[in-house]
């Protein structure tokens, strides 16, 4: 064999090489893109996350969620948290951090008996993807706190999701979890978008609030 033809096979065994690269590559990119632009189905997947040392092992996998709540406990359970981010559509999120009164944490919570926190427009504020981050690193105790994340529809869409979920991961955040907005987040939030007068009074509320009397000074 001629020294001609020895560099001709190496470099088609070197073009071979490099396609098989370059596929392999390019596979693994789609894979990620094809997953990231996937919406978040909040009714599909589990409602509360365990926090995962892997960042990337939502992938493949669900975290198990946890307990069901004592029966002793009954229905309290988290829903809000201090820190609670609510996604409004694909550019838009929005942050409160009015607290629940009960922090017993765990599946079987039932959405129709939680918290009223007698939210007002201004305690909602709109923040961009950088601001959650800063938030999240001022406050120190963040990592022995659950962080709520809400919709206002079943699917998130929102891009920053999935940054925000990596974020969480990478940083060991104990736990987060995924809802949908509540009632009273979703009256408040149309007020304050809107430029409407809010006054809880003036509301049917629907959701059976257990300490609704705390805070409301005329029912229907």
């Amino acid at each position: 064999m001629n020294q001609k033809n020895i560099i001709l096979q190496s470099f088609v065994i070197f073009l071979f090489l490099l396609t098989s690269c370059v596929s392999k590559d390019t596979e693994k990119k789609s894979f990620y893109t094809d997953f990231f632009k996937t919406p978040y189905i909040i009714s599909v997947k589990d409602s509360l996350i365990e926090h995962q040392n892997d960042s990337l092992s939502r992938l493949t996998k669900f975290p198990v969620p946890p307990p069901l709540i004592p029966k002793n406990i009954g229905n309290f359970g988290m829903y809000c948290s201090k820190f609670n981010i609510i996604f409004h559509t694909s550019n838009r999120i929005f942050f409160h951090n009015k607290d629940n009164l009960f922090h017993a944490c765990g599946t079987g919570i039932r959405d129709d008996e939680i918290d009223f926190l007698d939210i007002q427009p201004d305690d909602i504020i709109e923040v961009s993807g950088n601001s959650v981050f800063e938030i999240i690193k001022k406050n120190k105790k963040f990592s022995d706190d659950m962080i709520s994340i809400a919709s206002l529809s079943d699917t998130i869409q929102n891009p920053f999701f999935d940054i925000l979920i990596d974020s969480l991961n990478k940083n060991q955040l104990k736990r987060y979890f995924i809802r949908r907005a509540t009632e009273e987040e979703r009256n408040v939030l149309d007020a304050k978008l809107n430029h409407k007068f809010y006054q809880k009074e003036d509301y049917r509320w629907t959701m059976k609030y257990r300490n609704y009397k705390n805070f409301l000074n005329k029912t229907e």
